[in-house]
């Protein structure tokens, strides 16, 4: 935890300002570790928490030449299940439509390969799940 703390504190985003509550500060932490994380293996930062009246993506990164929707997140325990568990049909289907309107959004990207990953935490444990759903 003392890592996420760090990394929070050293991070200059602008998103921090507006959190309001301990979960968003927690959540922000978490994707700060997976955005480096995802760095450190060679991808590209493109946006965070990205989103429309539909939806957030709370990354968007280029791995090569694919463009990658991913979604973070994180669990104390796994007593109902792990983290990545909790990423249901609803919400995949929310991701999907956020991801489009992205691309529609973004013309420079409309001929690039997508797919949509997961980094979760659960424990503290970083689990990092390659195309996760389609």
């Amino acid at each position: 935890m003392k890592f996420l703390q760090k990394l929070l504190r050293n991070s200059k985003s602008s998103s921090q300002s507006m959190l309001k509550s301990p979960t968003q500060k927690v959540g922000l932490s978490f994707e700060i570790a997976a955005r480096k994380y995802l760095e450190d293996k060679g991808f590209v930062w493109i946006k965070s928490n990205y989103s429309q009246a539909g939806g957030e993506i709370d990354l968007i990164m280029l791995d090569d030449e694919t463009l990658v929707f991913i979604e973070v997140r994180s669990r104390k325990n796994n007593a109902y299940g792990t983290a990545a568990e909790t990423i249901g049909k609803a919400k995949q289907s929310k991701l999907l439509n956020t991801a489009e309107h992205f691309i529609l959004s973004k013309k420079e990207f409309s001929k690039l390969n997508c797919r949509f990953d997961v980094v979760s935490y659960d424990n503290g444990k970083l689990n990092y799940i390659k195309n996760a759903f389609s």
